[in-house]
């Protein structure tokens, strides 16, 4: 059953889709939504083009050739369309990793203390200390099993590559990782300072 969706000029056809759609489906990512947008175009009243109008047509002639009255099909999703979300999801997600990241050092460099966000399976933690003139950044994680996890963390700081970061042994520069913490540091140019302060403003941190 295909339902009506509607705002502004646009005219969408929608569908709960049932766990029996998804196994023959394909496979889909176990945490979507089970709403599927199958297809939506304009409202043209009277024009053969309008968006239902079309649709009808469409359903009635593909119905031929298994004699039925409309087959809806086509608009169902398919493998493609599930890895095509599993990478959106994956854009989602690496924008948000290097949001938190870069809000954590952020609030660390105006302050001066230590910041952590605890996440589904792990914890990240952020500080950076002046020392001689320099900017020493360190970040922690703990119960971090993938390390494309930890690529994605490192790769959040703009401006410093992943040649430059160095796993710290422990006790440095009275940093002591707790049980199971991992701890890499590197030098934060002052440049990438400043643009990571410029991009999280006061006004986005986040207790």
């Amino acid at each position: 059953m295909w339902l009506k969706v509607k705002t502004g000029r646009w005219r969408g056809a929608a569908t709960l889709l049932t766990q029996r759609d998804e196994r023959l489906l394909g496979n889909p990512p176990v945490d979507l939504a089970r709403w599927w947008l199958g297809a939506a175009g304009f409202r043209r009243d009277g024009d053969p083009a309008d968006f239902y109008a079309a649709l009808e047509a469409t359903a009635k002639r593909d119905a031929k050739a298994v004699t039925a009255s409309v087959r809806t099909d086509r608009w169902l999703p398919a493998t493609w369309d599930w890895e095509r979300l599993r990478l959106e999801h994956a854009v989602a997600w690496e924008a948000q990793i290097r949001r938190l990241v870069g809000t954590l050092i952020a609030r660390s460099l105006r302050t001066g203390r230590t910041y952590q966000a605890d996440l589904a399976h792990y914890r990240v933690k952020a500080m950076a200390l002046a020392h001689d003139g320099e900017t020493y950044l360190v970040v922690g994680f703990d119960h971090l099993a993938d390390p494309r996890v930890l690529a994605v963390i490192l790769a959040s700081v703009p401006g410093v590559d992943r040649d430059s970061w160095m796993v710290e042994p422990g006790n440095v520069m009275g940093i002591e990782p707790e049980p199971g913490e991992i701890v890499w540091s590197t030098i934060l140019p002052p440049a990438v300072a400043a643009r990571l302060l410029a991009a999280f403003p006061v006004g986005d941190d986040a207790e």
